[in-house]
Formats: structure tokens, sequence, C-alpha cells
């Protein structure tokens, strides 16, 4: 028992934050008054928000197929430890096929390709100062203004979008495939009910040893209540492995599944 929760323990850890990359031999110098590394830093913290922006774009894709509509959404969950790359989103969708109606669950999940240096070497690939200080100047970004200038666009620079998208950790299973997925209410009704009160009913109970480190899990469940009323529960908190093993538990039998 105690080796298996040291596992679990252990496999929520964090990578450590990797030292900051120093500018290659090809950002060195000055590009039309642009300081190499200012504009290498401009240019790979560019490459990050595109990697996020797929990431984001590759999961909001997930879970309709093509002449398939959502009818509604499921839970869903966020794991964020404070590091960009580690940062996974997941959940259910509830999608039916536009010409027969038949409707099924479905699950998405989408990450990224989490060693850091890799977004570098590639960033490095795609390096060109000349022609990202040409867009600098026309986009009205001056040489004295680029130092710690954040969130500019590098939208006609050399072409990352293709070295990006293998990157990308993306799944999508679905309920006829893979009958687990339609599962997921079962564990949820046999919960007992939230102390809405604001007592904790497990005070005095064992509780599961925190996870240790800064990891924040997020888990929103739709439901109807209230008279019909469609409410959220939304739970979320730092280092608390239970969430951890209720997201386990309403998945529990996808990993089994092959795409």
């Amino acid at each position: 028992m105690l080796v298996a929760l040291a596992a679990l323990l252990l496999g929520h850890v964090a990578s450590p934050p990797p030292p900051p990359n120093p500018a290659p031999a090809a950002a060195q110098g000055e590009f039309d008054g642009y300081a190499g590394r200012e504009l290498w830093d401009a240019w790979l913290d560019w490459v990050r928000v595109r990697a996020i922006e797929q990431r984001t774009a590759a999961f909001d894709a997930l879970g309709a197929p093509e002449g398939w509509w959502i009818y509604r959404d499921g839970p869903s969950f966020e794991r964020d430890s404070g590091w960009w790359t580690e940062y996974v989103q997941a959940g259910y969708v509830h999608a039916c096929r536009r010409d027969d109606g038949s409707c099924e669950w479905i699950f998405r999940s989408a990450g990224l390709l989490r060693d850091q240096q890799v977004y570098a070497d590639l960033a490095e690939s795609r390096f060109d100062g000349p022609a990202l200080a040409a867009e600098l100047r026309a986009g009205g970004v001056l040489p004295p203004d680029l130092a710690g200038h954040a969130g500019f666009r590098f939208e006609s620079g050399a072409p990352i979008d293709d070295l990006i998208a293998p990157l990308l950790r993306l799944r999508q299973v679905r309920e006829t495939d893979c009958p687990a997925v339609g599962q997921w209410q079962a564990p949820l009704a046999e919960m007992p009910p939230l102390p809405l009160n604001g007592e904790r009913a497990d005070a005095r109970a064992p509780q599961t040893p925190p996870i240790p480190i800064h990891i924040h899990y997020t888990i929103d469940i739709p439901m109807v209540a209230f008279g019909g009323a469609d409410v959220h529960v939304r739970i979320d908190d730092v280092r608390n492995a239970q969430l951890w093993t209720l997201w386990q538990t309403m998945t529990a039998g996808i990993e089994a599944c092959e795409d």
C-alpha cells in the first residue's frame, strides 16, 4: 500500500524548471538595430504562445466528429503545475449525429510534450533575425521598446505551426469504441451528498497525504438541479490528491482502450 501510494505521489511531481535558454549563435549580434538576445527572447516567447494556442485549439476541435454536434458538456478536468508545458485539460462531451440523431459520450484530452528544451530547439531552427526584425519594425515595435516586450505576434515570421503539431498530446475516445467512456456517472452517483452547509463531514476521517509540490487540480461537473436549472459544481484545490483520485475514478477504464 505504501509503495503504491509513493508511486502515485511521485507520478505527480512536476519537472524542475530548466535553466534560461541562452541565445543561440544565430541570434548573436544585432539585426537592424535590434539586440540579438532581445530578439531571441521575443521569438522564443512567441513559440511558446503558439504552442499553447495550438493545444487549446486542438482540444476545442476534439469531441465533435464531422457530421456530429455537441449536445452538452460533461465533466471536465484541468491540471496545472505552474510550468506551461505541464498544463493538461480533459473532459467529456455528449455528441449527436446530425443524420439519425443518435448520441454518445466522447472523452477528449490535450497536452504538450513536457520537455521545454524541445521548444527552444524548435525556435532556433526557425530563427531568422533579419526577417523578425523587419516584422517588428513594421509592427511599430522599435529597438528601444523590444526589451521586456511580450506578446508580439510574428504572423509573417518563419512558420512554426508545422513543427509544433507533432508535440501535441491529443486523445479522443468514443463510447462506441470504449464503453468505459459512458460510465462516468456511476461513481458520482455512489458518492455521498455534498455537505452544502459548510461542514466538513470528513474532518475526523483519515486524510490522503498531499501531493508534495504545487499542483492545481480543477474538476467541473455540470448537472441539473434546483427545479431543472443547469448548474455546475466546480471543485479546485492545490496539492489535493483526493481530486486526482476522483478524476481517476470517473475515467476508470479509458486508458485501457485504444484510440
